[in-house]
């Protein structure tokens, strides 16, 4: 009789990413720098943009310096990435989204100068995925325009919606009634 050995799968890359799936511009590090977010496949960079106004006989020209700040691996191919404003005093969040149906939303935490997962959403149940084995369609991510919640359509059935915590209250200034909502 053989003895069972314990089988143990790994995923490495032998190279890192370089095609550039999606980039975003963001005040991500703080309320005052801007900042050029890139994904590459499972790579997460973020660079800071520093501008210098060059004078050359009269002319003004704007030259933009990018600076590598950071690089993350992440477990999972990005497949799109939004840029939400919580609060206009605090910096931007990223929610990012992943192959199969996985969102996640990170901020910058100066502190420890790494990223920090807010929430983790996964969305990869057998209900939703209907005896789905590959995916006909990659997730779609939605922000709504006020950063008040996202939306992901997953296994081209379900739409997954992810309200994102707020700071400051949300002031209704009307309640309608019934007769006037009809």
């Amino acid at each position: 009789r053989k003895a069972q050995l314990p089988m143990k799968v790994f995923h490495q890359e032998i190279c890192s990413p370089t095609a550039v799936n999606v980039a975003k511009f963001a005040k991500f590090l703080s309320v005052s720098d801007q900042n050029l977010i890139v994904s590459k496949t499972t790579c997460l960079q973020i660079y800071s943009l520093h501008q210098n106004l060059l004078k050359e006989e009269d002319d003004k020209q704007r030259k933009v310096r990018l600076d590598l700040v950071s690089e993350f691996k992440l477990f999972g191919n990005i497949i799109s990435m939004e840029v939400i404003n919580i609060d206009p005093d605090l910096p931007d969040w990223l929610v990012v989204s992943f192959s199969e149906a996985k969102v996640s939303v990170l901020k910058w935490n100066p502190d420890e100068h790494d990223i920090e997962v807010i929430s983790l959403h996964i969305f990869e149940d057998e209900e939703y995925k209907n005896g789905t084995v590959q995916l006909p369609v990659k997730p779609k991510l939605v922000i709504d325009p006020h950063s008040i919640c996202g939306a992901m359509i997953i296994y081209s059935k379900h739409m997954a919606l992810i309200p994102f915590r707020r700071h400051k209250k949300i002031e209704i200034n009307r309640i309608y009634s019934d007769e006037e909502m009809q």
